[in-house]
């Protein structure tokens, strides 16, 4: 009888394989345990072959991250650029408007031939690339990590300020530091809500080679001088009123001229509100923002102290008198003309035209100033010739007559 060497049961010396577990009596026990041999290593260097192949195809590489960057930069492939952008190692904001600030300075040839250099070679001004903290396994993943650039800014009022759909509040004539931000070309909004309404300025950063760029915002506006027929109308900037009386505040500003502020003049009287029309600010001008009123007390006790003040005849009568002497040099005012008459104050109104020798269609307007030793016709004149004062000498007197 012989035993079987793999399980030790029993078997006949002509039994070619093992009843119990099928063993062959013709392979000896030193050749079986050479072929598992076999088949282990066989199967262990299959794994690593496996291994090395899926590691040289499938692994990132820097190089080749850095070329795929580059090529997204030169297709303008913002979803590329989004996949390799990492913040999570620095505080930059990734979003679409810093992807194309950064498009809008590398459509620049120049720099972006900078960046890749700054790639090939390592050097980090703008981007270091770096390997991605969870990579798979056997897998080394990277991704583009940019360099930090900041602003320096100024304003002179407290401002608002926006940069990569990021406002920010800054105080005035302080220097306050903004950042970071990757390399690109960022659009930059400061915006001022004075008493006069929103002044705003606009310019673009450009981050390169420098690290830190200084902006000094400027809000350009206008200084508006203001009047009214009433010294006691209140001005409004865009429906809001500023609490200001109009005449009292002859220089208001700055003031944007685009169109976005409206003013006009209010007084009340009697329980009711009376305005003036409206006007926009289109540039550096003066503007009269004229109430019609139904004619108040105050102006018959006026004419009532005229009476007993001027009981003589007019001294205009002369032929070189003036009814308002001063209508060409300085503005007037409720006191100027309160004594004066509808008539009156037609005449006073044309005796400014009439200086520049205006020649008068109206016949008793003819006989009146040719009779006057200073007047002087003159068919050139144009209303051209009128200065900014007699301009609002003529509105002002016409507005009581």
């Amino acid at each position: 009888m012989n035993q079987c060497p793999k399980c030790g049961a029993s078997a006949s010396t002509d039994q070619l394989f093992c009843n119990n577990c099928g063993f062959s009596f013709t392979v000896s026990p030193a050749a079986a345990k050479h072929k598992k041999s076999w088949y282990i290593g066989g199967g262990i260097a299959l794994i690593l072959l496996l291994t090395f192949v899926f590691s040289f195809f499938f692994s990132g590489s820097e190089e080749k991250t850095a070329d795929r960057f580059i090529e997204a930069l030169e297709s303008k492939d913002t979803a590329v650029l989004r996949e390799l952008l990492d913040s999570s190692q620095s505080t930059i904001v990734i979003n679409d408007t810093s992807i194309q600030a950064l498009l809008d300075a590398t459509s620049d040839g120049s720099i972006l031939r900078d960046v890749e250099n700054d790639l090939k070679n390592k050097s980090s001004i703008y981007f270091t690339i770096k390997e991605q903290k969870h990579s798979l396994l056997f897998k080394k993943q990277y991704v583009v990590v940019p360099s930090s650039y900041y602003i320096s800014l100024t304003t002179p009022e407290d401002a608002t300020v926006t940069v990569n759909d990021t406002k920010q509040s800054i105080s005035k004539n302080q220097t306050q530091k903004i950042g970071p931000f990757m390399i690109g070309n960022y659009p930059l909004t400061a915006s001022y809500e004075s008493s006069y309404g929103k002044l705003t300025d606009q310019t673009t950063v450009n981050f390169h080679r420098q690290k830190e760029e200084n902006i000094s915002v400027v809000f350009k506006g206008a200084y508006v001088t203001i009047s009214s027929n009433r010294d006691d109308a209140i001005l409004f900037v865009n429906g809001k009123s500023t609490g200001l009386q109009v005449n009292s505040s002859s220089q208001i500003g700055p003031v944007a001229t685009d169109g976005s502020v409206t003013v006009h003049a209010e007084v009340q009287k009697d329980g009711t509100t009376f305005k003036s029309s409206p006007y926009t600010i289109q540039s550096e001008e003066s503007i009269m923002l004229n109430i019609q009123t139904p004619p108040v007390e105050k102006e018959k006790t006026v004419i009532k102290e005229r009476e007993v003040i001027v009981p003589g005849p007019r001294s205009y009568a002369t032929s070189s008198s003036y009814i308002l002497p001063g209508s060409d040099s300085y503005k007037l005012s409720y006191r100027d003309i309160s004594s004066l008459s509808s008539s009156e104050l037609r005449l006073a109104r044309n005796e400014i035209y009439a200086r520049h020798g205006y020649v008068f269609k109206s016949k008793d307007l003819q006989a009146y100033f040719y009779e006057k030793s200073w007047y002087t016709p003159d068919s050139s004149f144009r209303d051209s010739h009128l200065s900014s004062v007699e301009k609002y000498n003529v509105d002002f007197i016409k507005s009581y007559e």
